[in-house]
């Protein structure tokens, strides 16, 4: 490395590790996930973005509005630890009761046996016509051996049957493992949403990312009377399966003419959860 470069090279870092430098990228396991409520109500979309300050006591983080700087948004910056709270709660409303999520296993089950099915008799298709295309390439390779059909001919023939065998193959491959994950997703799905709270609680960050991405699109963060509510925007697998949810549990209702104990929350409930602001 030259003598400039290296110079060059070690001004920056030092520029970078300098106390309270804003050109450090930080990451955290929201990231991406938080839309600031100030500008949606505008109908400014824009995102929270993570930061941190060091200062007397210690290091501060929060998120604060992408446009804030800019002088466009009136959301002040939340800390970290009241938005990590609020959505770990909001996880923990997306929870199904444990007789509504036995429903939704039993509604999806002709189905998924449906959809199975029709994956094992397209499998046995794929082989068929495999066994034919084998079939195919060895009475080609008899004619080679006799000699009765010219090179360039055969071996164009023979490329092309070699061709498909092997896009069969592939098909085969991935309906094969489509078959087996398939329903075992959707299942644990649900087994997720029997206690998303607990789950969420006891896990790492990234797998928290993986979670929350499973549930929602975005989060939309509103702060009203000291007060952070929550509206999520859900995936439309979330959105359906608490549909398919309601919908059963409406119905055994009114079957029965009794309300269910710990029947699962509302939308309502779901998209107006408040979490207070700490005082510091």
């Amino acid at each position: 490395m030259e003598k400039t470069t290296f110079l060059t090279v070690q001004r920056i870092l030092d520029r970078r590790n300098r106390k309270g430098d804003r050109d450090i990228a930080h990451f955290h396991y929201l990231k991406g996930m938080l839309a600031c409520g100030a500008c949606s109500a505008e109908v400014r979309a824009s995102r929270l973005i993570y930061s941190q300050n060091v200062g007397n006591g210690g290091t501060y983080e929060y998120y604060l509005c992408a446009v804030k700087q800019r002088g466009k948004c009136s959301l002040g910056a939340i800390r970290m630890d009241d938005i990590e709270a609020a959505v770990a709660q909001t996880v923990r409303l997306e929870g199904l009761h444990s007789a509504a999520a036995e429903t939704v296993r039993q509604e999806l089950s002709t189905p998924m046996a449906s959809l199975q099915a029709a994956h094992r008799e397209l499998k046995e298709n794929l082989r068929q016509h495999l066994i034919k295309l084998e079939a195919q390439e060895e009475r080609l390779i008899d004619l080679a051996a006799d000699g009765t059909m010219p090179s360039d001919k055969l071996r164009e023939r023979l490329n092309d049957i070699r061709l498909q065998k092997g896009a069969i193959k592939e098909r085969l491959a991935r309906t094969e493992t489509h078959l087996g994950s398939g329903a075992e997703k959707v299942l644990a799905y649900i087994d997720l949403l029997e206690s998303p709270g607990d789950l969420y609680a006891s896990i790492s960050p990234n797998i928290r990312r993986d979670v929350l991405s499973a549930f929602y699109e975005r989060l939309v963060v509103h702060v009203e009377d000291d007060a952070i509510r929550l509206q999520p925007i859900s995936t439309e697998v979330n959105d359906a399966i608490h549909a398919w949810s309601s919908a059963a549990e409406a119905t055994n209702e009114r079957a029965s003419h009794v309300p269910a104990e710990g029947s699962p929350l509302s939308t309502t409930k779901r998209d107006n959860l408040s979490i207070g602001l700490s005082n510091s």
